[in-house]
């Protein structure tokens, strides 16, 4: 890979329009002139350099250099993607690659399990950071009940062990099968063996860290501002 780079879907004359311009394509050999192919894949499209290609690089003149221009506008081609969407584009010698973008693959995937789970009467996977004692999420458990939708708690991360120790004796929100990880968060994050057991979530509550934000903590820390 020569070149990771992120562009936005636009619209031209109604059909999906992908103008990609600058240096970057003459690296990967998309030179003014150059021939390529377009082929349409599950999910991709893919360019690729083609002496007998139907497709030409085209170019525009800035300070008397030409700068490679690869303009594709057309609806069977981008139909994949909606219009106004960030694609990623990735080059390497002779090939670009597009995409949609990871986030926005799991964007998709996350309201289409919302949904079905939703549409299934299936409880709602809520996750919590600096969860605390879990007052704020005994409050969001308790309004989507009230709401008809049922959920439960599928972990959370609080640095305080006396915290987590009172909220499983007294929070009816923590379940049995509720993942604790009682550490700083940053650790849990950079943590990829731990990070491959935290569950997938509907929903992500985040907790406001009192002990460097209430006014004691702050006191107690001598800071003129939250943390």
């Amino acid at each position: 890979m020569q070149t990771y780079k992120t562009v936005t879907l636009g619209q031209h004359k109604g059909a999906p329009r992908l103008w990609i311009e600058g240096f970057f394509a003459a690296r990967a050999g998309f030179e003014p002139g150059a021939k390529y192919e377009a082929v349409k894949n599950d999910g991709y499209v893919v360019l690729r350099l083609a002496e007998d290609g139907r497709r030409v690089v085209s170019y525009k003149v800035t300070k008397d250099r030409k700068v490679p221009v690869i303009d594709l506008n057309s609806k069977s081609l981008l139909d994949l993607f909606p219009v106004g969407s960030a694609l990623r584009l990735v080059m390497k010698q002779g090939e670009i690659v597009i995409s949609p973008l990871s986030s926005e693959k799991r964007r998709v995937a996350r309201t289409q399990r919302l949904l079905q789970k939703l549409a299934r009467r299936e409880p709602l996977a809520v996750g919590a950071l600096a969860f605390g004692g879990g007052v704020l999420d005994h409050a969001i458990h308790a309004g989507l009940e009230e709401a008809g939708v049922k959920a439960r708690l599928a972990f959370i991360n609080e640095i305080r062990e006396d915290l987590v120790d009172q909220a499983i004796e007294h929070n009816e929100v923590f379940q049995r099968d509720t993942t604790a990880l009682v550490a700083p968060l940053q650790e849990v994050a950079f943590d990829e063996r731990a990070m491959a057991h935290v569950p997938k979530v509907d929903i992500l509550t985040a907790g406001l860290p009192c002990s460097g934000a209430s006014v004691a903590g702050r006191a107690k820390r001598k800071l003129a501002m939250p943390e």
